[in-house]
């Protein structure tokens, strides 16, 4: 069953920040690796290598919120959100699909067929970024439901840095002061 736009952005409200949170965050860590060793990365190391940053983020960050469960025991690493969705962590293409190599349980997420021992109510739902530049410095976060060939709904989650006296990323207690909105298209 898919959870409507409306429905969705509601009940995902109180994650929202968490979750871009950890996106952007590892993003910005990718991006402090030095240049010597970046520029020898294959697009497909580069988006590896954040998205093992995203998922140590999230182990981190969601489950100090309430009704969300991670699950990494077999991977490929899941977030749970409640009774409501099975969220996910990928690099999105210019049409907001995932980029992924085409895997049974990958099709079964995309598809939205229950896996076993799963309510079935549960909607599968992706986070994740996709690059507005060829060099890789802009970029949107979105959380997507995938129905099939193409996506039932999507949120834009627009991230804005807070204004500090530090710097623009990092407060003075060190902790990161941005905050995102989800935005309707």
């Amino acid at each position: 069953m898919i959870i409507s736009k409306e429905k969705a952005n509601a009940l995902l409200q109180p994650f929202i920040e968490t979750i871009a949170t950890c996106i952007e965050n590892a993003i910005l860590e990718y991006n402090e690796i030095n240049i010597k060793y970046r520029i020898r990365f294959t697009p497909r190391s580069k988006a590896n290598i954040i998205n093992d940053f995203i998922v140590a983020n999230a182990k981190l960050e969601l489950p100090k919120l309430d009704s969300v469960h991670v699950s990494d025991c077999k991977n490929p690493f899941s977030v749970y959100i409640g009774d409501y969705f099975k969220l996910r962590f990928k690099k999105f293409n210019c049409c907001l699909r995932p980029l992924y190599i085409p895997t049974i349980q990958m099709k079964s997420l995309l598809d939205q067929i229950p896996m076993p021992n799963m309510p079935e109510q549960v909607t599968n739902i992706l986070a994740g970024y996709v690059w507005r530049d060829a060099t890789h410095t802009q970029r949107d976060i979105y959380i997507t439901c995938p129905n099939g060939k193409q996506n039932a709904w999507e949120l834009k989650i627009t991230v804005v840095k807070a204004p500090t006296l530090v710097d623009n990323l990092t407060g003075s207690d060190g902790f990161n002061n941005r905050r995102v909105f989800p935005k309707d298209n």
